[in-house]
């Protein structure tokens, strides 16, 4: 058995029938880590393009009045984009875990890993239990919202008085002194989901690839074992596997500290439009000329 460091020192003694050491050595051992897909977490990405199901999702977003108790102005109603496991739809890092928020550690990782026992009843390592296998997988998809999209539905005229989608709607007004453009918003808000927007490694997936590379959880719990009790081996491996889950999740989220926002663009982004004073203030959304003017629009990625 081995733990997680990758060169050893062994003393080999040859010792008489008598127990008497005849001769000694050291001898220098370097132990490989293992390689292939089986003890390497590679993230994929599902795009909307690859599923009608990730593509036609989204319902038409708003911009819906704010009660004066709470400020007054308006402010955009409707998630615009996402980035989720794809298995469960829901925003959590690795898999297979259960559904339940608040299934404890055993509960929650359970069928994570495979287990294997150590038989060498002569050896110093019998009956020691450690991780055979890892079933840890990251598989995600991000969506954003049809509504946004260039081929986009028209809002139904029950609900607006806009006659054209999202996309046509903005297109039109993309002038030099509009500062936005439809076709950059959704491309920032996929570059969010997936790899950034505007820098490489700043967007959801592209966060969480990050810190699978820094450190990927079948690693991690191969390298955990005990003497003799599979219950605390699945134990340990657990609460490694909730510990990785909860700060990726954090890392990986709207709030955490890698993660960049999709719009407004940075100062020094190329754009296809100039820059107005307040960009997403200029979005025409159904229901409202303006996107949200009291804060220049900051409230319109609300949810995503």
């Amino acid at each position: 058995m081995v733990d997680s460091r990758g060169a050893y020192a062994v003393n080999v003694e040859a010792v008489d029938a008598q127990g008497t050491t005849q001769c000694s050595r050291q001898a220098s051992l370097t132990v490989n880590a293992r390689t292939g897909p089986e003890w390497k977490t590679i993230p994929t990405l599902a795009r909307p393009e690859d599923d009608p199901n990730l593509y036609l999702w989204g319902e038409m977003p708003e911009v819906v009045p704010v009660s004066p108790l709470l400020g007054g102005g308006t402010m955009a109603v409707g998630v615009v984009g996402k980035e989720f496991d794809r298995s469960s739809w829901r925003p959590v890092t690795m898999q297979p875990q259960a559904i339940a928020t608040d299934a404890l550690p055993l509960q929650r990782w359970a069928g994570a890993t495979e287990e294997g026992t150590v038989s060498d009843p002569s050896g110093p390592n019998d009956a020691f239990v450690f991780v055979k296998k890892a079933n840890i997988r990251v598989e995600h998809a991000y969506v954003v919202n049809f509504w946004l999209r260039q081929d986009g539905a028209k809002p139904d005229p029950v609900f607006s008085p806009q006659t054209a989608n999202f996309w046509d709607q903005n297109q039109q007004m993309c002038e030099p002194t509009n500062g936005f453009s439809p076709g950059e918003y959704v491309a920032a808000i996929a570059g969010h989901e997936n790899d950034g927007a505007w820098e490489p490694g700043t967007g959801h997936f592209g966060v969480i690839a990050r810190l699978l590379a820094e450190r990927d959880p079948r690693k991690i719990v191969e390298a955990e074992f005990d003497s003799n009790s599979t219950d605390f081996l699945r134990l340990m491996v657990a609460l490694n596997l909730s510990r990785l889950e909860n700060d990726f999740n954090d890392r990986a989220s709207d709030d955490g500290p890698w993660v960049k926002p999709a719009w407004p663009p940075p100062p020094d982004a190329s754009r296809l439009c100039n820059p107005g004073p307040c960009d997403l203030t200029r979005a025409s959304f159904w229901r409202s000329t303006t996107a949200y003017a009291p804060e220049c629009g900051t409230r319109l990625g609300l949810g995503y």
